[in-house]
């Protein structure tokens, strides 16, 4: 039995390690003496052929299901783990554990059911524990070659990485090279400008300063000449030196030829704010959670109904819900409080922030009225700013910079935001179910968009142009509603009729963890929000007053 068990051992690895050579300790033995009851790697058998003619019974590898288990092996079964050198001569049953002398006097002497190994009958079935061992090993070997692939698609983003991370450095090395160049040829337009007059101003002052020079050196002999001509010579030394005198002050109040130069306050401002290039992130990072706390959304005295929070999202530390069966847009503040609210006449169904202090709503009659509105954020109140009236039913909305993303139901519109809204085209578009085209979000890249798709039970990433990258479908996406990419990338999908909030790989093709289960809950999920300010996850859920903040360990 023990030589079948070493053989299926070696059936299930390309070396073996339990044989080392007898002789030298060092080498991989590779041949066994049945005389000298030993092992020899290549080198020591040569010796031992030499010292030990008559012994002809070697076994080769080729032979070594006839090998004996070695000692190695058996080491690792006799002696303790923790203490090597201690033989295992007793069992802990308290916990379970084979234990040596040390052991007890160390870690066990209070332990009560400690009996001897030898005492032991019940023993199990070696062929049962064979079988076991070898299942154990493929699932290994599975492990080691899925993280031989971990390995090499981490050292290929991080090479990836690293190359983007270069080529935006020379992108903005790009950016400052153009625009020294612009401030460059800004200088030097206005030292073109400015040198011909310089220069002119250096010849007058030199052809003043000559003819001065000259007046002076001939002034003594003019007064020897007759008074007409030391009249003439006087009046023409005295209107040069008016010149001379205008001229000086000309130069001397003058200062239009002074430079100064004064640096853009914004690049000033900015560069000390930022503390990177930019973050890495860790998309498909599986997020866990520990505790759990209730926060009221239901507004006493003002709300008729059980709250509908459809849509969430924060600005500036305050997370903005949208109660969809009481019409209303309401603001928390950090102590997750409702500090403020807005009703809207047309129903509410989604939101997402577009800029710091601005938000966008869907909002949908069901009949003819639809469109969206957007709001500012001030002092934690909303303020109604623009809103637009769109063809087409406004059910989930996102943004992602300029671009706006809108679902009807049944199709998915692309919209930018240049001080008006303006229809770039449709995306998407499935009239097979009522709401196949449920709610949206996207990817920090801006390069995927997730869709959840409520009627037929899946969740669609497309592309920029609308192209299907990936379909997914899991029993606990039952019905999926909110859809939500987090602040690290990582996709959190609701499941409301499987009552759950599972989180997706970054590719959208699979799942990767279950974060909220229904025993967690205490109704349908609505909407789930990451929120950074307080590093929790948040979910809202159907016809209920509460909010439920997990916090992530």
């Amino acid at each position: 039995m023990a030589a079948n068990v070493q053989c299926s051992l070696e059936e299930g690895s390309d070396s073996i390690h339990d044989f080392t050579c007898d002789a030298c300790h060092k080498g991989l033995a590779q041949f066994f003496c049945r005389e000298c009851s030993k092992c020899y790697c290549d080198n020591c058998v040569k010796l031992h052929k030499q010292l030990f003619v008559d012994h002809e019974r070697v076994l080769d590898r080729g032979q070594v299901a006839q090998w004996p288990v070695s000692t190695t092996a058996l080491d690792r079964v006799e002696f303790c783990t923790e203490h090597k050198e201690m033989k295992i001569h007793m069992f802990c049953e308290d916990h379970s554990e084979l234990i040596c002398q040390t052991c007890i006097s160390s870690q066990h002497r209070h332990c009560v059911k400690v009996t001897l190994t030898s005492q032991k009958g019940k023993v199990e079935s070696c062929r049962e524990l064979l079988s076991q061992i070898q299942k154990i090993q493929g699932e290994l070997l599975l492990s080691l070659n899925k993280n031989e692939n971990n390995i090499q698609s981490t050292e290929a983003s991080h090479k990836m990485i690293l190359q983007a991370i270069k080529d935006l450095r020379k992108n903005r090395d790009d950016s400052f090279d153009k625009l020294e160049d612009i401030t460059k040829q800004e200088l030097n337009g206005i030292m073109t400008s400015l040198m011909p007059s310089l220069q002119l101003n250096r010849e007058q002052c030199i052809h003043f300063q000559t003819d001065l020079k000259c007046f002076g050196d001939t002034l003594q002999d003019v007064e020897k000449k007759s008074k007409e001509f030391l009249f003439i010579a006087q009046t023409k030394y005295l209107q040069q030196l008016k010149k001379s005198r205008t001229f000086i002050g000309d130069i001397l109040h003058h200062n239009e030829y002074a430079m100064e130069f004064v640096p853009n306050k914004r690049i000033e401002q900015l560069l000390p704010n930022i503390t990177c290039l930019g973050r890495i992130i860790q998309p498909n990072k599986v997020i866990s959670m520990h505790s759990k706390i209730k926060h009221k959304l239901s507004i006493s005295g003002i709300d008729r109904w059980s709250c509908y929070p459809y849509g969430m999202c924060e600005v500036d530390k305050l997370i903005i819900v949208v109660d969809n069966r009481n019409s209303r847009v309401k603001v928390f503040d950090e102590l997750s409080q409702v500090v403020s609210h807005f009703d809207v006449p047309i129903t509410p169904w989604d939101i997402c922030m577009v800029s710091d202090r601005e938000v966008a709503v869907t909002v949908d009659n069901n009949d003819n009225t639809h469109g969206v509105q957007f709001f500012n954020l001030v002092n934690m109140q909303l303020a109604k700013s623009n809103n637009y009236q769109l063809d087409h039913a406004c059910h989930g909305i996102a943004c992602h910079k300029n671009d706006l993303f809108i679902t009807s139901n049944t199709e998915l519109y692309h919209y930018t935001l240049d001080k008006t809204l303006i229809l770039k085209r449709k995306l998407y578009e499935d009239t097979s179910h009522k709401h196949a085209v449920f709610k949206c979000a996207v990817s920090l890249s801006g390069n995927k968009i997730y869709v959840t798709g409520n009627s037929q039970n899946q969740l669609l990433t497309l592309t920029r142009d609308g192209s299907v990258l990936s379909t997914l479908t899991d029993p606990e996406l039952t019905r999926p509603g909110s859809v939500h990419v987090t602040f690290a990338g990582q996709v959190l999908v609701c499941g409301i009729s499987s009552r759950c909030i599972i989180q997706v790989d970054s590719t959208g093709r699979k799942k990767i963890a279950t974060l909220v289960t229904r025993t967690d809950l205490d109704a349908d999920p609505a909407s789930v929000l990451y929120s950074r300010s307080k590093d929790s996850v948040i979910v809202g859920q159907c016809k209920n007053d509460f909010l439920l903040e997990f916090q992530i360990k």
